[in-house]
C-alpha cells in the first residue's frame, strides 16, 4: 500500500489523495498514524487532512507535539493554529516567532498575524504586535521585515473592520480597543519604514504613497 512505501513522497502523495477524493471518517485512524511518520513532509500534510475531519482531536495532537522544537514542526503547527488557533496558543505562537531566524521568520510572522486575528484577548493582541515589530526591526532580512510591514497593516485593517462592527453594536469599550490595536500597528509600521535603508524596499513603500 502507498501509504507504507519506503519513499516519503510516494506516501506523501497517497496522504493528499486520501484527503481529496474520500471523505470518510474511517479515514481518520490513517491520518492520525501518518501524523508520526519519519518524515515532515509526511506529517504536515496528515495534520492538515487530520483537522479537515476532526478539528478538536487535531488540536490535541498538535498540543502534543509543541514541546518538539525542531523548526519544521513548529512551521506546521504555527501554520495550522494560523487557522484554528486561539487565545489557548498564544504562548507557543509567540515563542516561535520570538525563535525563528532568517527566511523562517518570514513564514512564522505570516501565521503569527493570521493567528491574531483569532485571538479575542485585547492584551495579547497588543504583545502580538509588539513580538512582530521586535523580531522584525533588527532583522538583517530585508524580507522578514518587508513580512513584519505587510502583517501589521493587515491587521490595522483588520482591527479596523473589528472597530466598526463594534461601534455598531453600541460597543464602545469594545471599539476603542480595537482602535488602539489601529493605533499600535499604524506606530509600528511607519517606524519600520522610516528606519529602513532596502532601496527595493523603499520603492515599494513611497510608490504606496502616490
Amino acid at each position: 500500500m502507498a501509504l507504507n512505501d519506503k519513499k516519503s513522497d510516494v506516501r506523501d502523495a497517497a496522504m493528499i489523495a486520501l484527503d481529496e477524493y474520500f471523505t470518510g471518517d474511517d479515514l481518520i485512524v490513517y491520518f492520525k498514524n501518518a501524523i508520526h511518520d519519519s518524515a515532515y513532509s509526511v506529517v504536515e500534510t496528515a495534520i492538515q487532512a487530520l483537522s479537515n475531519r476532526d478539528k478538536d482531536g487535531t488540536m490535541l495532537i498538535a498540543s502534543q507535539l509543541e514541546g518538539d522544537q525542531h523548526p519544521r514542526i513548529q512551521r506546521i503547527l504555527s501554520g495550522l493554529y494560523s487557522k484554528s488557533g486561539s487565545d489557548a496558543q498564544f504562548d507557543y505562537m509567540k515563542k516561535t516567532l520570538m525563535m525563528s531566524t532568517g527566511f523562517a521568520s518570514y513564514t512564522q510572522i505570516q501565521n503569527f498575524g493570521k493567528f491574531l486575528k483569532n485571538c479575542n484577548n485585547h492584551s495579547n493582541i497588543d504583545e502580538g504586535l509588539k513580538a512582530i515589530y521586535d523580531i522584525s526591526k533588527p532583522s538583517e532580512e530585508w524580507i522578514t521585515r518587508l513580512a513584519a510591514v505587510q502583517s501589521l497593516v493587515d491587521l490595522a485593517n483588520f482591527s479596523d473592520s473589528q472597530a466598526k462592527l463594534a461601534a455598531k453594536a453600541a460597543d464602545p469599550a469594545t471599539e476603542n480597543s480595537w482602535k488602539d490595536h489601529i493605533s499600535i500597528a499604524s506606530k509600528y509600521v511607519d517606524d519600520l519604514k522610516k528606519n529602513e535603508t532596502n532601496e527595493m524596499l523603499l520603492k515599494i513603500y513611497n510608490s504606496q504613497k502616490n
